[in-house]
């Protein structure tokens, strides 16, 4: 997928195990998907953590937040705030969205021996308090080599802003992704 293409009406898993077609999510509005590596992740618990804290900015009618983790129904629905209204959080157990966007998968050797860039940003995490949960991680079906990666769609599904991260710890932070949707959502 690339920056013009028309996102695919991908079919995840809400939380409460339902099927739900993309385009209803979205329903006509714009919107920043997020695509989060497994629950397991330290980048996974830092994300959390700012969904929460984000879900009490009200931004209006016309944007939408939908994040797609790497897991289960239960997964996404850890992440959903107490007031989600604008936010969303999707299940795609079998990663093929993240397939389908194109985002690509790490080493063994590039997570057991990370770059200082990543070990800087897992040391931010850290201080926050967001640290990895080893059981998610290596739960059987996990994929912890799978690379996240984020979209800015318009109303009509075109992608106007494509990021596929290059390591672990390459997904820019929600706050400053979702500025980005803002103004593409004011155009």
């Amino acid at each position: 997928m690339q920056v013009g293409d028309k996102i695919p009406n991908f079919s995840l898993l809400d939380e409460n195990a339902t099927r739900r077609l993309v385009y209803e999510v979205l329903r006509n509005r714009p919107a920043l998907i997020v695509w989060l590596r497994h629950s397991g992740c330290q980048f996974y618990a830092e994300a959390k953590q700012e969904i929460q804290r984000i879900s009490k900015i009200p931004t209006g009618t016309l944007l939408q937040l939908v994040v797609i983790v790497l897991g289960t129904p239960d997964d996404a629905k850890e992440l959903i705030p107490l007031n989600p209204g604008w936010i969303h959080c999707l299940a795609d157990p079998s990663k093929s969205t993240f397939v389908q966007m194109g985002f690509g998968r790490t080493t063994f050797a590039k997570i057991l021996f990370p770059s200082k860039k990543v070990k800087e940003r897992r040391k931010q995490a850290g201080a926050q308090g967001c640290s990895m949960n080893w059981v998610k991680t290596f739960r059987p079906g996990n994929d912890v080599l799978q690379l996240p990666g984020a979209a800015i769609v318009s109303a009509e599904g075109e992608i106007k802003w494509l990021h596929a991260a290059e390591d672990t710890a390459d997904l820019p932070m929600i706050s400053p992704m979702l500025e980005r949707a803002q103004a593409y959502a004011r155009t």
